[in-house]
């Protein structure tokens, strides 16, 4: 198993199976870094991070350049956006019974950036 980060902001942390992907995402500009989730060579899923708090869940390969997470292509939609500006504790939690998943994506507060905890895990 490996991972593909292309992330400057964003922080893996050690993690034991049914966990998939754990770490922390900061954003503090308006990029978007994609984490894809690959087995023995074979990539089944990409994370979308970013712009922001908005996020995407898309099979392999997933969009590239410009594109919507608003679209029917993002796994999360329409729940994409994971801040509450009034009480700093926005949460995403979604199984996708397709992938066999469930993610939880969860505000971590922060200072002129927007922090998130990022957790994928099978789906029990």
């Amino acid at each position: 198993m490996h991972w593909l980060l292309l992330a400057q902001l964003w922080t893996s942390t050690p993690h034991t199976l049914p966990m998939l992907l754990e770490g922390n995402w900061q954003s503090c500009d308006d990029n978007e870094r994609a984490v894809d989730y690959c087995v023995n060579g074979e990539c089944q899923w990409t994370l979308h991070m970013g712009p922001r708090d908005e996020f995407g869940l898309y099979r392999y390969p997933g969009p590239e350049g410009e594109h919507n997470h608003l679209s029917d292509d993002n796994m999360l939609s329409p729940d994409i956006y994971a801040s509450d500006p009034d009480t700093r504790r926005g949460q995403i939690r979604k199984t996708v019974p397709i992938l066999g998943i469930v993610v939880d994506i969860r505000q971590a507060g922060g200072s002129g950036c927007e922090s998130f905890y990022v957790k994928v895990e099978k789906q029990p």
